[in-house]
């Protein structure tokens, strides 16, 4: 296996720390950059014993100066994590909200590639990881706004790989269901935040509140599920174009690409309970 280095936005918590203490346990070099700069160390107990296979960067995704960070070193694999998540009832979120996800989870992302991607295609070698989410596959209700940015990762995902056929460039999305890092339910308790007494949900709010019990407080599968899901797509001489994390959701994403609407309408309002 040849050792690469890997550029990581997202990197001090949750699927990119995880993923990135995997690759460097692996022999890779890693340049792990956030916005959070008293998260990032997290990574001090783990200089001893990588050394100068890793690095850390300040580096906010929404920050065109910062992005340019990614032009600057020289990687063989660009990995996003960076993300933020929202919930509550699609007519009735806030603009600024709905900006702020697309701003960080889409405009962000590509940023970060933008500044990347030329000297790969100079090199004409480079990997584009992005970690998208099952939720890019499947809009499950109340959690609309994240699921809309998180499917305009899944079409630039598709369009930049027919883009850059031919050019020495793979490009692969990680599609994460319920992770257990605190994200989901963080995401969850956002609507409680911004929803109005007068919405016209209100009556579905203990339904809501109950399947975020029953669901999501449960936890899901380890950060390091997904991050071996990542670390299988980036050593793969010959990736697959998406890989599901937990490997349990592909039952999931075939019916939503199968069944008919309804049914699939169906499904989800009973899962919820509402």
């Amino acid at each position: 296996m040849r050792s690469q280095t890997i550029l990581i936005t997202g990197a001090a918590s949750g699927i990119g720390f995880a993923s990135a203490l995997l690759l460097l346990q692996r022999g890779h070099s890693v340049i792990a950059t956030d916005r959070n700069e008293d998260l990032l160390r997290a990574f001090d107990p783990h200089r001893a014993a990588h050394g100068s296979r890793l690095r850390t960067a300040v580096l906010d995704v929404t920050v065109p100066a910062h992005a340019a960070f990614a032009a600057q070193n020289e990687h063989d694999v660009l990995l996003g994590c960076a993300g933020i998540g929202d919930s509550g009832p699609i007519a009735e979120m806030p603009e600024d909200r709905l900006r702020a996800l697309f701003e960080t989870n889409v405009f962000g992302t590509l940023r970060v590639i933008q500044a990347a991607l030329p000297a790969m295609l100079a090199r004409r070698h480079g990997r584009i990881v992005t970690v998208t989410s099952i939720a890019g596959v499947i809009p499950v209700p109340y959690v609309i706004g994240y699921a809309m940015s998180k499917f305009a990762l899944e079409a630039m995902n598709d369009g930049l790989r027919r883009e850059t056929a031919g050019m020495g460039i793979d490009v692969v999305a990680i599609e994460p269901g319920n992770i257990d890092t605190g994200f989901n339910q963080r995401m969850n308790a956002q609507k409680w935040l911004w929803m109005r007494p007068e919405s016209a949900w209100k009556g579905r709010w203990e339904a809501l509140k109950r399947c975020e019990r029953e669901f999501w407080d449960k936890g899901g599968v380890p950060a390091r599920v997904p991050a071996r899901a990542i670390v299988q797509a980036i050593e793969a001489r010959k990736p697959k174009h998406r890989y599901l994390a937990p490997s349990s959701g592909i039952a999931f994403t075939w019916a939503a690409r199968t069944f008919p609407s309804w049914l699939n309408d169906a499904i989800l309002h009973r899962m919820m309970g509402v």
